[in-house]
Order: C-alpha cells, then structure tokens, then sequence
C-alpha cells in the first residue's frame, strides 16, 4: 500500500500547476479544446468499430464508418474556424507538403521516418500564409524520427 501511495505522489510532484494560467489559456481555446476533444473522440469510436470487425469477427458496419467520418470532419471544422483557417486552406496545403516529403511523389517508408519537418513547415506556412515562427513554444528543428 506505502509503494503505490509512493508511486503516485512521484506521479503527481510532476503535474502542471499553474491552473490560473491554464484556466485562462483554456478559456481563450474552448472551440480548439471542444474540437480536438471530439475528433479524439470520434477517432475512437471508429476504431472501436474496426476493431470489433477485425478482432471480434463482426460485420463490418459501413454506415457507422460514414457516420463517424462526417463527425469528424464536423470536429476538424471546429477547429480550424477556431483557429481562423478553412477546409480549403487544410485541403490546399497537404498536397505541397507530402510533396515536399517524398521525392517521387510515392510513399517510401525511409521518407515516411526520415523526414525534413522544417522542409514540411516552410511548405505549410507559405500555403496557409502565414509568417514563419508560428509555432508558439515548439521547436522546429528539421529532422524527425519516426513522426508521422
């Protein structure tokens, strides 16, 4: 019983605590938050369903794989209007940047790992205009492993 007590206040000792600041920066997020919580949301139930198809043997539910493509699509709306983008803008940068990973235009799975994000980031920044260092506090240190 000490051992897992021990164990979970060293879990807890590294817990953010600044829950004013956390507070105000999710209440200046709440559509990003709503969003992203229900894409992950809806990415769940879908792999629910693959999962029951493919480990369980059920019937593979098409209609409920439309269904909660829709509703996360609806999220991914969300979140990009919270953000001040658009479908189209999403649309128009994911080709230039999955050009700019693979050379040949065609999956390899050295590229898929081995890729140059900072490459990636310059081709989305120009697509959706935006400056370069809009990243807040992530560094954009050019190569990634295994990110993908």
């Amino acid at each position: 019983m000490k051992e897992t007590q021990d164990f979970q206040s060293l879990c807890l000792r590294t817990e953010a605590d600044d829950h004013i600041a956390q507070g105000q920066r999710a209440a200046g997020s709440i559509r990003l938050l709503h969003g992203a919580v229900g894409l992950s949301t809806e990415s769940g139930e879908m792999l629910d369903q693959v999962k029951k198809h493919i480990f369980y043997g059920k019937p593979l539910d098409k209609v409920n794989i439309l269904e909660e493509c829709g509703d996360a699509l609806w999220y991914i709306c969300l979140i990009l209007d919270s953000q001040g983008f658009t479908v189209q803008q999403a649309m128009d940068t994911l080709i230039p940047k999955l050009e700019a990973r693979y050379a040949q235009r065609k999956f390899t799975a050295r590229e898929a790992t081995d890729r140059n994000l900072q490459s990636e980031r310059t081709v989305l920044e120009a697509g959706a205009g935006l400056e370069a260092n809009t990243r807040g506090d992530q560094e954009a240190d050019g190569r990634d492993q295994a990110k993908a």
